[in-house]
């Protein structure tokens, strides 16, 4: 925008120039929020938007309704409602990790739900997603009283073949002889390949095939022992390793049994009556 000389300055104290307004050079704006970008002219995308609204309109729906209700029944001071903010989520592939701040006036514990937008429910800050695409994320926390408030938030979740071991985690102790190998989405995949054994090598032989499931029950495993496992899909481009290496292995080590640990020996010797 460019605002020409004042009439009430000369021309000595305003040379023949123009100014810059003030708006020209701030700062740029703010990029719209997600829900902005989405394409509403479309009959599908209008469809799924309806729908969240929906799901947000039933909700505040609920949340209000359960909260009147016990102050109705209680008493106008007995019962302050939590609160909850989506901070913030990051994505690692089709994986998106949610972080939420919550906080309550009387000290009630809080149990948590997400609403994941695929139709995926459950109380973990972590969901890996099937597909890519846009997704409304809700999260309810409620107290010991039936007293719920939620906080939502819209992400994209982009179409990635990067993906990530889940379970068991890294590194922890006292498995069961049977666990299950479990791991994250790659976009693309036609199959995956699991492989385990017991050298910390970074280096493995025997890959087995596990079609396009995402996981794995194993059997047959010795006790107190450390297992060190990888996963790797395949796709029309190639081989892709989980956790975006071909030597990011994952261990875990299975517990310890009675008769495992020599010094538990006299923890089983017959008792001797005199």
């Amino acid at each position: 925008m460019v605002v020409p000389c004042p009439s009430t300055l000369s021309a000595r104290m305003c040379p023949p120039c123009t100014w810059t307004s003030a708006l020209a050079i701030a700062s740029p704006s703010p990029a719209p929020p997600e829900w902005r970008l989405r394409d509403w002219a479309h009959p599908a995308e209008a469809a799924v938007i309806g729908q969240e609204m929906k799901r947000v309109q039933d909700q505040m729906d609920a949340d209000a309704y359960w909260h009147l209700k016990y102050l109705y029944d209680h008493g106008a001071s007995s019962n302050y409602a939590p609160s909850v903010s989506i901070d913030s989520v990051s994505n690692n592939g089709m994986e998106a990790n949610f972080s939420v701040t919550t906080y309550d006036a009387n000290g009630d514990d809080l149990t948590y739900l997400f609403n994941y937008g695929d139709g995926q429910i459950n109380s973990n800050e972590t969901h890996n997603y099937a597909q890519g695409g846009h997704y409304l994320v809700s999260c309810t926390v409620t107290d010991e009283y039936g007293i719920s408030q939620t906080d939502w938030i819209f992400i994209t979740v982009e179409e990635s073949e990067y993906f990530t071991k889940s379970a068991p985690i890294n590194g922890i102790i006292g498995q069961s002889t049977s666990p299950v190998l479990s791991w994250s989405t790659s976009s693309g995949a036609t199959s995956y390949e699991y492989c385990y054994d017991t050298k910390n090598d970074n280096l493995c032989s025997n890959w087995t095939s596990n079609g396009t499931s995402t996981s794995k029950i194993l059997s047959g495993l010795s006790t107190a022992t450390t297992y060190h496992w990888h996963v790797r899909a395949s796709n029309g481009d190639g081989t892709i390793y989980s956790n975006g290496s071909g030597s990011a292995f994952w261990s875990f080590t299975t517990a310890v049994t009675p008769g495992d640990d020599p010094t538990d020996a006299f923890s089983y010797l017959p008792l001797i009556l005199r």
